[in-house]
């Protein structure tokens, strides 16, 4: 890269005559060095106005001087890469089902032989990842490798940041109640609210989640205090959320055995895709994927168990009975059932307080205030 120099001379006013960035020398490839400016150089001060002058055309050239220099360490850089990476020895690709050491009894099952071949021809880790048999770290393995401190929970430090979260929150709100006109005129300001108050809540978000993973603190009593508020508020019941979200960090992704956002299995398309198709577009069905996803994601999956997969079905959070429990095992069994209607509890409170605001305060606040964000 260009030494500070070059850059410092060409920004107080240096002049090229002839204005050629050519001039610029170069003694190694892509290293810049100072210019030679010739016998018509010149470094004027910030004072004699030869910088207003040539102002302009200086800044120009370092520029350019700058864009030319990286550039050129860029296609260095690739060049180092390049012969770096001829030098490893090639990796088998594997191309074919068969490799891979599947029993055939599972490639025989519905969508399994699909998705394989469509994942090969992606190319990732030239197919490694789908070599049946593999053995991974176990967790005991891996725990053992965790040094012995991140273990260690200070309840002080956890409570601190249980506060400023909701201190930031509560702030946020107050001022908002306090200074933006409840108005159809005011809705961008509500927006702009919306916005950072749900940033806010994030923060919330996340020690209540913390809570739920038993990673706030050693007092059981005040972790599960902290993360049932915490929860409840934000209309998410949390003992039946903790159960659902341990099992999915479980079997993250497992084809059968996962709790929710299990990947497709088989060749039928979903309606989104028989949409795009459809369309010839891909992007306009996405965007309202998305909008929908984040709109009515969330509570489709707390009370229907909307994305689950075969294991645990549609399971809802709220009503661990049928007709939502529809799974090939129970993701509430025995004493989990209870814990549900516990949870329900602070989602019930919930729910009255925001119909009391609403009754008292007008439930175009509620909306503005809490619905929003």
């Amino acid at each position: 890269m260009a030494p500070p120099a070059a850059f410092a001379a060409l920004s107080v006013g240096a002049r090229v005559p002839q204005g050629d960035i050519g001039q610029l020398s170069w003694n190694k490839p892509g290293l810049a060095q100072v210019p030679e400016f010739g016998s018509g150089a010149t470094l004027s001060g910030l004072s004699s106005g030869a910088f207003l002058r040539d102002g302009a055309s200086a800044a120009l050239a370092a520029s350019a001087a700058a864009v030319v220099a990286l550039a050129a360490i860029g296609r260095q850089r690739r060049q180092r890469l390049g012969r770096a990476s001829a030098m490893l020895p090639r990796k088998a690709v594997i191309t074919k089902v068969e490799e891979l050491g599947w029993a055939e009894v599972d490639l025989k099952a519905e969508g399994i032989r699909e998705q394989l071949e469509k994942a090969l021809r992606r190319g990732g880790m030239s197919g490694k990842a789908l070599v049946a048999g593999k053995k991974y770290p176990t967790r005991k393995e891996v725990m053992d490798k965790i040094p012995e401190d991140c273990f260690k929970k200070d309840t002080f430090k956890s409570m601190m940041y249980a506060a400023s979260s909701v201190g930031q929150c509560a702030l946020c709100a107050f001022l908002a109640w306090k200074f933006i006109p409840l108005t159809a005129a005011a809705w961008p300001l509500w927006t702009m609210y919306a916005v950072v108050q749900g940033t806010l809540a994030t923060g919330m978000w996340v020690i209540a989640h913390e809570c739920g993973h038993d990673a706030f603190c050693d007092q059981k009593w005040l972790q599960t205090a902290v993360g049932y508020v915490l929860h409840s508020i934000m209309l998410a019941p949390y003992q039946s959320w903790q159960r659902s979200h341990a099992i999915h960090h479980a079997k993250t992704n497992h084809l059968t055995q996962g709790e929710t956002h299990v990947p497709k299995v088989g060749s039928k398309p979903r309606i989104w895709e028989k949409a795009s198709k459809a369309l010839g577009a891909r992007t306009p069905v996405a965007i309202v994927r998305t909008a929908v996803r984040l709109l009515l994601g969330w509570p489709a999956y707390i009370f229907f168990g909307a994305s689950g997969g075969p294991a645990y079905g549609r399971t809802s959070h709220v009503w661990p009975w049928k007709p939502f429990n529809q799974g090939e095992k129970e993701l509430f069994p025995g004493k989990f059932k209870n814990k549900v209607l516990q949870a329900d509890v602070g989602i019930i409170a919930t729910l009255a307080a925001l119909f009391f605001w609403g009754k008292a305060l007008g439930w175009a606040s509620v909306i503005a205030m809490y619905v929003g964000p």
